[in-house]
């Protein structure tokens, strides 16, 4: 936009349709750069036009000032007077001027630096996670029947579970190679699924179960809150870090409908045996203490949760949990989310 300075008639009208003009063009840049999808290399374009435009911004000088008259006696005597005002004001307002544009320059320079940092960081950033997310060259499902057990056994020791599950349809995280769900079937119950290793999941696809490949956080907050009939989750809360099984409490509390059941199911560590094994497993992260688990589950508004221990050998004696806990391969966490069933 010109800016003149004479003595003409202002015409208001039209200093406040250039005005309007402006303020709708920055507003169209300022939408523009809002819808700009923050990924990928839309992200590094969206990075450049803010850039370009602080970098436009910087520099405050008004270069198309203009001093005239349209008076043809007076009018060189007015503009060498308005000329000495203006060279006057100029002292004082340039230095002023000055150190804003620095400033506003190094503000660029900062956000420039910045923006490469952040550049690096992310390729660093997904660098790792590639190599984070590259599956180990293990056939899992030859890996579970040899360290493990066989689809029999675990069924047979993990069918103790189905009577917190009556009714709706209960998810079951990590399902593996689809024992639980196989035990809902069998028992004329719903059950869904879900397992992020390929295998494991073309496998209970082949025996006809309802399964889905997708991350639990990612299918949980997919959900409605309260609308989850039941959650299991067996021999997966080692693989998580402690953060995510504080995240994933707080989010199966969160989603299940009230007086449903939830059970986590690990390894003992309270068994020295069982804590040895604890990384024949190599995706295994950390070993969980019951205690710990009880406390966050509690802490998460879970109530009435029991750690159940047990042996799965056939007519095992009766042993005081004191003692048992200390040999039991495994255990599991049963808690359920208070008020009446729904």
């Amino acid at each position: 936009m010109v800016l003149s300075v004479s003595d003409e008639e202002i015409d208001v009208e039209e200093i406040m349709h250039v005005i309007r003009d402006k303020v709708r063009k920055k507003k169209e840049i300022e939408m523009s750069l809002q819808g700009t999808d923050h990924t990928g290399l839309d992200k590094q374009n969206d990075n450049s036009t803010v850039l370009a435009h602080l970098l436009e911004s910087a520099y405050i000088e008004n270069n198309s000032y203009a001093i005239s008259s349209h008076r043809k006696v007076l009018g060189s005597y007015l503009v060498k007077g308005r000329e000495l005002v203006h060279g006057e004001m100029r002292r004082y307002v340039d230095p002023v001027i000055w150190k804003q544009q620095e400033f506003n320059q190094s503000i660029v320079s900062v956000f420039k630096n910045f923006d490469l940092r952040m550049s690096e960081y992310e390729n660093k950033l997904n660098e790792l996670r590639r190599l984070q997310e590259q599956e180990l060259e293990i056939q899992y499902i030859d890996f579970e029947n040899t360290f493990r057990g066989t689809e029999d056994e675990i069924k047979k020791r993990i069918s103790v579970y189905l009577r917190y599950f009556i009714s709706g349809t209960i998810l079951d995280i990590g399902c593996g190679r689809g024992e639980f769900l196989e035990i809902l079937r069998d028992a004329g119950r719903n059950g869904k699924g879900i397992e992020i290793n390929e295998q494991m999941y073309h496998h209970c696809k082949n025996k006809n179960l309802d399964v889905e490949l997708i991350d639990a956080f990612e299918y949980l907050k997919r959900q409605a809150d309260k609308s989850v009939d039941g959650i299991i989750m067996l021999q997966v809360i080692e693989h998580l870090s402690p953060h995510d099984i504080i995240e994933f409490l707080k989010l199966s509390y969160q989603k299940l409908k009230d007086g449903s059941y939830l059970i986590l199911e690990t390894v003992n560590i309270q068994n020295p045996g069982a804590l040895s094994n604890f990384y024949v497993d190599p995706t295994h992260k950390w070993p969980v203490h019951p205690e710990f688990l009880k406390y966050i589950a509690e802490s998460k508004g879970f109530v009435e949760c029991e750690i159940l221990y047990r042996l799965y050998q056939e007519n095992a004696p009766q042993i005081e949990q004191d003692q048992l806990k200390m040999i039991a391969p495994d255990y599991a966490l049963i808690c359920k989310k208070n008020g009446a069933k729904s």
